[in-house]
């Protein structure tokens, strides 16, 4: 409740005066840090945590991934990675888009690709975060081939997969490409979604 309004230090207090912690508590405070833009201190948490020898859960782990990728700390992501495939741990879902995310940011967009390409299933979180990491990255030819598969998967792409798709054309120099995409823009969204991802292209 305390991170939910911003108040970081009294939870810090509440969560150091608990007389029993478990995972369901450190989660709270390292999604909640990671959420308020306390990437660090979510990871000083994540690190107690480790410390005292209590094993992460799934939620855990998205947490520690979502803040490794806002502050660039590519090693602990890959040890959360290693830590997935010891585990045997679907890399689907949450964590797979964690760790596409997290790749990407972090500079290893061929591993971003890899843990991609590997995942059984996908949503539009997953397109998305692949296409704005090839975006980010130059991979212009890369980021419309995963967009263009989405409708061939049954996947619809949302307001944040068009601005990141539109981004790699503007970046490419690839302005048609571009205006056929805000063609299908005009088709798959609503009319205030179409009006935010129009003014997008026009500021690119």
């Amino acid at each position: 409740m305390y991170l939910k309004c911003g108040d970081a230090d009294f939870a810090y207090k509440v969560f150091n005066e608990m007389p029993v912690r478990n995972v369901v508590s450190w989660n709270s405070m390292i999604s909640g840090l990671a959420h308020q833009g306390k990437f660090k201190e979510a990871l000083d948490v994540f690190r107690e945590m480790q410390r005292i020898g209590l094993e992460p859960d799934d939620v855990t782990l998205v947490g520690v991934l979502n803040s490794c990728a806002n502050l660039g700390v590519l090693e602990l992501g890959e040890w959360v990675h290693a830590y997935v495939d010891r585990n045997q741990i679907e890399a689907d879902g949450f964590i797979g888009n964690a760790l596409v995310d997290m790749y990407a940011k972090c500079g290893s967009i061929d591993q971003a690709f890899k843990v991609f390409q590997g995942m059984k299933r996908r949503d539009v979180y997953s397109y998305t975060a692949m296409i704005v990491g090839l975006a980010m990255h130059g991979e212009v030819e890369m980021a419309l081939d995963i967009f263009a598969e989405m409708p061939r998967m049954g996947i619809e792409p949302d307001e944040v997969t068009f601005i990141g798709v539109l981004a790699a054309c503007s970046h490419g120099g690839l302005v048609a490409e571009g205006q056929n995409i805000l063609e299908i823009c005009q088709v798959c969204t609503s009319s205030d979604l179409r009006q935010s991802i129009t003014a997008a292209w026009l500021t690119f």
